[in-house]
């Protein structure tokens, strides 16, 4: 380990790099992961939780690519005083909002599956990503089940952790693909931004936007379905005190079977990648593809056939 002083012991080098990793990621000061929550106990707009977020993630992937020039520039014990500062002025900044110490462990056993699974045993990676898809679908199907407004929230621990987990191999498994595929150093940096701001960036945010669709017409269609059996002639004049009570109940129903609805997609999509993923697991099947010319080859074929 380089930058230590010659009488700290040999062993216990990396452990201090890994308790300097581990005091940075504890130091968020609002956990975004939980949006939801935070946005009810800050009284935060959820367009200023989304552009924290984002800014957040665009602000580290745009420093990838001067990652390189800043580590031969400046020695590990500057970088570290420096980003020390930098998150104690942040943390102090953000002191009047409401600390979250929310423990995800799902995500550190999905970290030491897919360190066990690449770096110790050296195995494919197409059946890690099946294991991953297979956790998003455990997720999908544990809160399509128990979903509901009176379920308490400790309930869903075990979902939320299995999502944790299928979100940290399939993170660790992309990046390992790419480290794979990029052997040039001077290359892996750029290609570590643009990796970091499709699948961070532009792909929270067309998720968000395809789950915020999905909701308002799901929500729309099963309140003009269910709306329907409460009218004006069904509802006895000595039943109007009652009305808002149920349309509370009518609202908080009809927003469970939308939610369910959408898991229902989540489950359909999840175990089709999990299927598709063992299938790529097979060697006869993954060369059988890799023999499959592309569709520009097609397209020569078709335009000399019309000739």
């Amino acid at each position: 380990m380089p930058m230590f002083r010659s009488w700290v012991p040999k062993r216990i080098q990396p452990w201090i790099y890994i308790a300097q990793v581990i005091c940075i990621q504890f130091s968020c000061g609002v956990y975004l992961g939980a949006m939801e929550a935070v946005r009810g106990t800050t009284a935060l707009q959820l367009e200023e939780l989304l552009m924290l977020l984002y800014a957040g993630l665009a602000g580290m992937a745009v420093w990838f690519p001067m990652l390189f020039r800043m580590k031969f520039r400046f020695t590990n014990q500057q970088l570290l005083i420096t980003s020390a500062v930098v998150i104690a002025v942040c943390n102090l900044i953000t002191m009047r909002t409401t600390n979250m110490a929310i423990l995800l462990p799902g995500v550190y056993v999905g970290v030491l599956i897919t360190l066990y699974w690449l770096g110790h045993k050296r195995w494919k990676v197409w059946k890690l990503f099946a294991i991953g898809f297979g956790c998003i679908l455990v997720y999908s199907m544990w809160m399509y089940f128990y979903l509901d407004f009176n379920v308490p929230i400790e309930q869903y621990r075990l979902g939320l952790a299995f999502r944790g987990c299928a979100y940290a191999i399939l993170a660790v498994s992309l990046m390992w693909s790419l480290h794979e595929s990029v052997h040039d150093l001077q290359h892996f940096f750029m290609a570590l931004f643009i990796f970091n701001v499709i699948h961070m960036y532009l792909a929270g945010a067309s998720g968000y936007g395809l789950y915020t669709t999905l909701f308002k017409h799901f929500m729309a269609d099963n309140m003009a379905r269910y709306g329907e059996y409460i009218t004006l002639s069904t509802i006895d004049s000595q039943l109007l005190s009652t009305l808002n009570s149920q349309l509370s109940t009518l609202t908080q129903s009809v927003m469970s079977v939308t939610l369910k609805q959408i898991f229902g997609q989540i489950i359909w999509v999840s175990g089709f990648m999990t299927f598709a993923f063992l299938l790529l697991d097979i060697p006869r099947v993954r060369t059988g593809i890799e023999k499959v010319p592309y569709w520009p080859v097609y397209g020569i074929k078709l335009l000399s056939r019309l000739r």
